[in-house]
């Protein structure tokens, strides 16, 4: 028998060094220890392995390195489809399955031979590797959920695309009352809980940071809520009839989220309007603009920034040219800005957007096709520059709607395959990207949106083929950089969109149609972790009115379909959980 001496273990004590650990040996055997050994640490020299005969049985001590120290969420998981494999995990697609990697069950199934209390996995199960590579069922572990919670603690993960820089992000829990603690890793598993500020609320988390910060996997622990874990496309959306207040309020284009209110942009109920309405939960407010100025009607599209919100001028009988800023603090004050007054060109936008300085209005029609895209400095509302982006490229006409990311605008082209890249700061270099290049195809995108990394086309109509769905997604960094994703392939009716948005790893496709007459009302959000997974909500399944919508946005919980025409005008809101 050899014996291994651990070394002294010294330690402070109120000033005081004091030795915890003094002359202690270690027997080192050849094999496992006995009964006759019980209660006695011994070094297994055949496998290096600490051993311990507890008087029934030998247990193996585990070193810290031993510990897996981050346990991987690889996403949702169908077990209709038998178990997990690397290329079909939402999170981390294609990285190799490690022990201890898991998976939510989305869609019950049975898996023969699977370890665990069953073989049946129910939705809000697991399903957990035990080893590296896994691939068989006997590779895996269930973890069955329908269990009594009593005081048990609840861990639930998120996964965060993108934490975009001095933007706090709210992080919804489905499980927990209020989360207690809360862990923010990479990735790799790297903790960066240190790099970012957690601010803890009523079933949610607000995570920030000052730096942008990408592929987080959030672990939330608290106790057990009473919040019913719904799958997204079972859920049933909110319908909410505005004509209900008003038989006026209807025929809206885009809209936005700001102060617990959703506002919607009025355009046209029959002939152009100017009524502002806005939403919170049940209650419905509106703004006439028309008493501030008779010409405040037929906007299409707006944004907010600060305490204000900009609406967009398009067409209130002909072109027009006149913005409306509406203070939302008392949702009374309008002030009002001639674009006109500066260039008479300026007139007929279709969407806009800020950059925190300056507001944006996107050309669209002013007669005629036009690129003329203008900037409103916000802080004096007064100051207007315009740039003329047919002087790059006579085909830079006719957009919906734009995005400003890292200095730079870009815009979406409606009637074209052509994107601007438009450098903020000296307001004058403009880069070309020319989809049809690619695809002649490509074009056809009534919305633009941005995960900060990437910006996203919805696609609608184009004269080759009709409506499409061919959805567009354009790496920022280099602006080469294409990808395409055809709607169709999961479900021949997801075409013709009109604006969407981006929340927590879905870039969501707002139904209008159109198609054959028929109006639409098939949500389509895509995974943009693979920018494959495609799952539909089919809102018209609630109510028939819930289509032919125009726009949408979010206010990081919630998504708001802006209704405009599904056959008649329309003023049916469809709210859902996001």
């Amino acid at each position: 028998m050899s014996t291994t001496t651990i070394k002294k273990l010294n330690y402070s004590l109120e000033g005081q060094s004091v030795n915890y650990l003094r002359n202690f040996l270690l027997d080192a055997i050849a094999n496992d220890p006995t009964v006759a050994e019980a209660l006695q640490l011994k070094l297994n020299m055949t496998d290096n392995r600490l051993k311990l005969h507890d008087g029934r049985e030998v247990r193996t001590l585990a070193y810290v390195s031993d510990l897996d120290p981050y346990v991987r969420y690889r996403g949702g998981h169908d077990a209709s489809t038998g178990v997990p494999t690397a290329a079909s995990s939402v999170v981390l697609p294609g990285e190799p399955i490690q022990a201890g990697d898991k998976w939510l069950i989305t869609t019950a199934g049975t898996i023969a031979d699977l370890g665990g209390e069953s073989d049946n996995l129910s939705v809000g199960d697991f399903i957990t590797a035990i080893v590296d590579d896994a691939s068989n069922p006997e590779d895996f572990v269930a973890i069955n959920a329908n269990i009594d919670t009593g005081d048990v603690v609840v861990i639930e993960n998120a996964v965060l695309t993108t934490l975009p820089a001095d933007t706090p992000t709210d992080i919804m829990s489905t499980k927990l009352d209020a989360v207690d603690i809360a862990s923010v890793r990479d990735a790799n598993g790297e903790d960066l809980t240190s790099s970012v500020v957690l601010i803890y609320g009523e079933n949610k988390i607000t995570v920030s940071s000052s730096l942008e910060l990408n592929n987080l996997v959030i672990k939330m622990i608290g106790k057990p809520g009473t919040v019913t874990v719904i799958l997204w496309t079972e859920q049933t959306p909110e319908v909410l009839d505005l004509t209900a207040t008003d038989p006026d309020f209807k025929g809206f284009n885009g809209g936005f989220a700001s102060g617990g209110y959703a506002y919607f942009i009025p355009r046209n109920n029959g002939s152009p309007h100017g009524n502002l309405v806005r939403l919170s939960d049940s209650t419905v407010e509106s703004l006439d603009l028309t008493l501030t100025d008779p010409e405040l009607k037929g906007f299409r599209g707006g944004f907010v920034e600060g305490n204000y919100g900009y609406l967009v001028p398009l067409n209130n009988g002909s072109p027009f040219g006149k913005v409306a800023k509406v203070d939302l603090t008392d949702f009374s004050t309008v002030e009002v800005l001639d674009l006109t007054l500066t260039d008479p060109e300026l007139k007929g936008f279709t969407g806009g957007f800020s950059d925190g300085t300056y507001g944006y209005f996107v050309p669209s029609n002013n007669g005629s096709p036009f690129g003329k895209l203008a900037r409103v400095l916000l802080s004096d509302f007064s100051t207007v520059e315009v740039l003329d982006l047919t002087l790059t490229d006579s085909e830079l006409v006719q957009f919906h709607g734009g995005i400003a990311v890292n200095g730079y605008a870009y815009l979406s082209p409606e009637g074209l395959g052509k994107v601007p890249q438009i450098n903020l700061t000296d307001f004058s270099t403009v880069e070309v990207l020319d989809l049809t290049l690619l695809n002649p195809n490509l074009i056809g995108f009534p919305g633009i949106f941005t995960d900060g990394s990437y910006a996203y086309l919805v696609p609608h109509y184009n004269s080759t083929l009709g409506h499409h769905g061919n959805l567009v997604k354009i790496d920022l960094t280099d602006f080469s950089t294409v990808e395409t994703l055809d709607l169709t392939l999961t479900d021949p009716e997801l075409k013709g969109f009109v604006g969407g948005f981006y929340n927590n790893g879905w870039a969501y496709c707002s139904p209008h149609g159109g198609f054959g007459g028929q109006f639409m009302g098939k949500l389509a959000r895509v995974s943009t972790a693979d920018f494959s997974t495609v799952e539909v909500l089919d809102l018209a399944a609630t109510a028939p009115a819930l289509a032919g919508f125009d726009g949408a946005f979010t206010d990081g919980t919630n998504g708001y379909f802006v209704p405009f025409y599904n056959g008649a005008y329309a003023g049916v809101v469809a709210k859902i959980t996001v």
